[in-house]
């Protein structure tokens, strides 16, 4: 694996949480 793929792996997986995480605080609401 390239360092570009682990950069763009890791940035998805981060997109994904970020989403996740404010996905789940409006639905505390």
């Amino acid at each position: 694996m390239s360092v570009y793929e682990a950069l763009k792996l890791a940035l998805e997986f981060a997109t994904f949480i970020i989403v996740l995480l404010t996905y789940i605080g409006n639905n505390k609401k």
